[in-house]
């Protein structure tokens, strides 16, 4: 719309001639003629005006219509993106800043146990749970830190009905209508924790089976002792039932008044046939000897059921002292003929909350492993041994464990290898690979714990091993109680 000021100035232009222009011949133009050339003029501008609006009508009409298609475009995607996520196999939530759930699809719905409805407004820390009494605070601290590590942390998903759920939960930041929300993916891990917990409980029975023949060889020994300490008392046994015998029938020929020198003589050459001076020496000796030989092999099937025995998904208070003489009588096999085992253990250190069956797994491992080593070093039938030193003691809230071996030592340039799945020295079918890294995976992934090798080429390898002496989410516990 031309305001009036600018018709004026509009017609100012059309009735001022250009420069040097004449009209009607003559120097000064008539009324009549400026007057038609200031119609014609603001005609052409009116045409000019009504091409302009309808061009701008046009562009305007263009860009609505093709803003109008994005949006429908971005409609569409956004519907095709919920329909994916609603119907996606893990568990999808978003959160705002405070971690209060706006949304969450169908799987999150059948994980929790709840409507999307119900978990609307629901604070995380109300329906997982990370740490034992873990504050709101330190969710959202969690979950800042989950963002910027992009590592993804198992938690426990309180299910409606009063389930425990593991799962394993991952977030990001993601941008909705202008405003940064959490996006948290959870996942069911309860298959792969069973599945887990065989692979360990055979990753074990394999463990045992490699040692089998040692154990067995163990056992007989002792059983080998106690049958013939047996047979010994069985024989002196009989050995003295005559004399018994002898004894009755002398007692009853003095009791009618009939005692022969015949039955006193008969007596006399019994006892002196048994050698009763040697029986009453040697007798005690070998039923000692059959007590030792029964409480070793008690010894050695305790020890097998404890080292074997499932441990459970949680983790218990272990007594890790009573573990370390466990795995050094299940793996003696492996040491006695190469080596000596000097144990220096910290009676005043506590139990260790762990996963028991995990840590016999890493103490054996370190043991095997040092026997190796040094029967390495020495060689076939050599008359040198080396030594394996075990000690254990408490650093503060830290348990540690150290084995240390006088065998080969580790070459530098290899150090770095050693806790590497399927690295091996050994030559092909003497080795896994997987010793010591199950040792490094049970100790820093499952137990946060820290494993480092102190070695020498030629003089010997220490090992490190540091776990928390009690686990935080048990410390938590017990602070909330």
């Amino acid at each position: 719309m031309i305001e009036k000021a600018e018709w004026a100035e509009v017609l100012d232009a059309c009735v001022a001639p250009p420069e040097g222009a004449t009209l009607g011949g003559g120097p000064q133009a008539t009324t009549e003629e400026a007057g038609y050339l200031a119609e014609v003029r603001v005609q052409q501008l009116l045409n000019e005006l009504v091409a302009l609006k309808a061009s701008h009508a046009e562009a305007v009409a263009t860009a609505i219509a093709e803003r109008e298609a994005r949006l429908a475009e971005r409609d569409e995607h956004f519907r095709q993106m919920h329909a994916l996520l609603r119907q996606a196999a893990d568990a999808i939530v978003t959160l705002d800043n405070d971690a209060v759930i706006r949304s969450a699809n169908d799987a999150a719905e059948r994980m929790f146990g709840r409507s999307e409805k119900e978990l609307a407004g629901k604070s995380l820390d109300e329906v997982i749970e990370y740490e034992v009494g873990a504050s709101h605070s330190d969710i959202l601290k969690l979950l800042e830190r989950m963002v910027s590590n992009h590592s993804p942390v198992e938690v426990v998903i309180r299910n409606a009905d009063g389930r425990m759920l593991p799962a394993e939960m991952a977030v990001s930041r993601v941008l909705v209508d202008e405003e940064s929300l959490y996006f948290g993916s959870f996942r069911d891990v309860s298959e792969r924790k069973m599945l887990e917990a065989k692979v360990r409980q055979a990753q074990k029975m394999e463990s045992i089976g490699q040692l089998a023949a040692g154990i067995a060889h163990e056992i007989n020994t002792p059983v080998q002792y106690i049958g013939d300490n047996t047979s010994f008392v069985l024989d002196a046994v009989r050995d003295m039932e005559g004399i018994v015998q002898a004894c009755l029938e002398l007692q009853s020929a003095a009791e009618s008044g009939k005692c022969r020198e015949d039955l006193i003589a008969a007596l006399i050459q019994r006892i002196r046939a048994a050698d009763l001076e040697y029986l009453f020496q040697e007798i005690p000796k070998a039923l000692q000897e059959t007590l030792d030989g029964v409480k070793r092999v008690a010894h050695i099937v305790l020890a097998m059921k404890e080292f074997a025995h499932p441990g459970g998904a949680a983790k218990q208070a272990v007594d890790l002292n009573r573990a370390v003489q466990n795995a050094v009588t299940v793996a003696r096999n492996e040491w006695k003929y190469v080596a000596d085992v000097v144990l220096d253990l910290d009676a005043s250190a506590p139990k260790v909350t762990c996963f028991p069956d995990d840590m016999n797994q890493v103490i054996l491992n370190l043991i095997v492993n040092a026997a190796h080593a040094i029967a390495e070093k020495v060689g076939p039938n050599s008359e040198s041994r080396g030594t394996i030193a075990i000690s254990t003691r408490r650093c503060g809230e830290w348990f540690e464990l150290r084995v240390a071996d006088t065998g080969t030592g580790i070459p530098e340039a290899i150090r770095s290898r050693i806790f590497d799945p399927f690295f091996t020295t050994k030559p092909v079918g003497k080795g896994t690979g997987q010793g010591l890294a199950i040792v490094h995976a049970v100790v820093v992934q499952k137990h946060g714990g820290t494993i480092h090798v102190e070695s020498e080429v030629g003089r010997g390898s220490e090992f490190i091993v540091r776990i928390p002496c009690r686990d935080s989410s048990q410390e938590n516990m017990a602070n909330a109680s």
